[in-house]
């Protein structure tokens, strides 16, 4: 793997890691959505930081991935995959979501479970950011070297 093409992709992940740190950071500041408040708070609060930890997971993710590759092509190829995978995995998600919403009678358990789908879907869709944004950042650094 070129070591450029290296550099290049660790300082975007230093980048979007700082993002996560700094949003975190705004969100534990925030005096309304800390541990008190109305339910809505506390539930934008959650599906707030599960995108942020979707984020996180997947900033760690990709430098194991970069870490383990061998060549550009190979992490460009994996990289690839994970973002198949989670198109698909969101697509899923999205189903489910439709599937709850079209219940007519709610129980609590299907309230948890509608939750959950949620939750997972705004983890899914802070993974998705980040393979975005690599995959932007190598298309740029391919238009760069042309």
């Amino acid at each position: 793997m070129t070591q450029l093409f290296q550099d290049e992709i660790r300082m975007t992940l230093y980048d979007l890691s700082d993002e996560v740190k700094m949003e975190l950071s705004e969100l534990n500041q925030s005096d309304e959505n800390i541990t008190r408040g109305p339910d809505h708070k506390l539930f934008e609060r959650g599906i707030l930081l599960g995108y942020l930890q979707g984020r996180r997971q997947m900033i760690h993710a990709v430098e194991e991935l970069l870490n383990q590759s061998v060549s550009d092509k190979v992490f460009k190829s994996e990289l690839d995959d994970i973002e198949s995978q989670l198109e698909s995995d969101l697509s899923s998600e999205e189903e489910s979501q439709n599937t709850f919403n079209n219940e007519v009678i709610w129980s609590p358990e299907k309230i948890y479970q509608s939750a959950l789908a949620l939750s997972r879907t705004y983890e899914l869709q802070g993974k998705r950011y980040i393979v975005k944004s690599i995959g932007a950042k190598i298309k740029e650094m391919h238009l760069e070297s042309e």
